[in-house]
């Protein structure tokens, strides 16, 4: 099991995602590394506050890093918490994760 904090790993403001570089070797090496560690994920498990229905910056930053097919033919688990009652930010990313209720 692995945690990915985007705090910690401190993701710089997205430019370019890793599939969309002409070359993805050429990406810097904290990039390549962490695209590594989810493609050789079994599961991934998301846990986020939200904030008006949406999901913090820092995630959404951190994920658009990635290619979908990164993240595709695994389970995806989110746990979403609120001050609210409307608690639909999964569903609002389009992702492509897959939402149920």
């Amino acid at each position: 099991m692995r945690f990915s904090d985007p705090k910690e790993l401190n993701f710089e403001l997205l430019q370019l995602p890793i599939h969309f570089m002409p070359n993805p070797n050429d990406a810097p090496e904290w990039l390549k590394e962490a695209h590594d560690k989810i493609r050789s994920a079994d599961a991934f498990l998301i846990a986020s506050a939200e904030y008006n229905s949406v999901l913090p910056a820092a995630l959404t930053n951190m994920l658009d890093h990635f290619p979908p097919a990164s993240f595709r033919n695994r389970p995806v688990g989110t746990v979403s918490y609120s001050v609210g009652k409307n608690l639909n930010s999964f569903e609002n990313r389009g992702s492509g994760f897959t939402v149920m209720k």
